[in-house]
C-alpha cells in the first residue's frame, strides 16, 4: 500500500536531535534560484565540486550541487557542526557514509533523487535505504517488466491504468532495499519479494519497509533496518 504523504511534511524545530527508534525524512526542492547556488557549491567538498563541473548539462550540475548541499546542511543540523566541514566516505556502490572519526558515525543515512524532488532519510545506528521516482510514461513498459522481473507476476493482467504505478512501486522498493544493504543487488537481501502486483511486499522480520507519496506524480519507498520506528516528515527550506 503506498501512502499519501502530501500534507505530513512540517518545518522542523531546531535543535534537530535523532532518537533511536526516530526515522527522519526530508523533503527538498532541487529547483532553487540561479543566484543561491554558488552558495550552496561553497559547502561542497572538493571531489564533489570536480564531479558537478563533469555534468553536461546545466541543469543537472545544479540540481547535483543543491541536492549535496542540501545532505550537507541537514547533517550538520544533527552534528551540530558546519555542512563544509563534514567528510563522506563511500561504499563499494558508492553509497556515501560519515567517516567514523567520532558519534558522527551512529548517524545513518540515505538520500534519493527524481526530476525536481529529493528525499534524504536520517537515523541511528541502523541500515537505511530510500529511493524516488517520478511517475511518467515508459514505452514498452511491459517488456523492461520482463526482463528486469522475470517472474512477471502476471504484470499484464493489470489494468493499464495502474500499470506505470505498480512498476514505480516495485522499482523503488527495490532500489530502496539495495541502497539499505548497500550492496547494489537487491537479490542479496535473503526474503525480500517487492511484488508487481500485490500492494504489501513480502520483508524480512528484521526490516521494515514502506512505500509512500512524497509529492503528486512521484511514489517512494523507504527501508530501515529493524522494527519500533517512528517517522517524521520534514521540509527542508531556504
Amino acid at each position: 500500500m503506498v501512502v499519501n504523504v502530501s500534507d505530513f511534511w512540517v518545518s522542523p524545530m531546531f535543535p534537530m536531535k535523532l532518537k533511536d527508534n526516530d526515522v527522519h525524512i526530508w523533503r527538498s526542492k532541487l529547483e532553487q534560484p540561479d543566484l543561491c547556488v554558488p552558495e550552496f557549491a561553497s559547502v561542497l567538498s572538493v571531489k564533489e565540486r570536480m564531479r558537478a563541473a563533469g555534468y553536461l548539462f546545466e541543469e543537472h550540475r545544479k540540481r547535483f550541487i543543491v541536492g549535496r548541499a542540501v545532505l550537507r546542511t541537514i547533517l550538520a543540523y544533527y552534528l551540530n557542526t558546519e555542512p563544509g566541514k563534514l567528510q563522506f566516505c563511500y561504499g563499494p556502490r558508492g553509497k556515501p557514509y560519515l567517516a567514523e572519526r567520532s558519534c558522527e558515525a551512529s548517524v545513518q543515512f540515505n538520500m534519493a533523487h527524481s526530476n525536481e524532488l529529493a528525499l534524504y532519510a536520517f537515523t541511528v545506528k541502523r541500515r537505511i535505504g530510500v529511493d524516488l521516482e517520478y511517475i511518467h510514461k515508459i514505452p514498452d513498459v511491459e517488456k523492461i517488466v520482463a526482463r528486469i522481473f522475470p517472474k512477471g507476476e502476471n504484470f499484464e493482467t493489470l489494468p493499464n491504468s495502474q500499470k506505470l504505478n505498480a512498476f514505480f512501486n516495485c522499482w523503488t522498493r527495490t532500489e530502496a532495499c539495495a541502497k539499505a544493504v548497500g550492496t547494489g543487488l537487491a537479490q542479496s537481501f535473503d526474503g525480500f519479494d517487492a511484488s508487481l502486483t500485490r500492494e504489501e511486499p513480502a520483508c524480512p522480520s528484521s526490516w521494515f519497509i514502506t512505500s509512500f507519496a512524497p509529492a503528486p506524480d512521484y511514489t517512494a519507498s523507504l527501508v530501515v533496518e529493524g522494527h519500533n520506528c517512528a517517522l517524521h516528515y520534514f521540509e527542508f527550506m531556504l
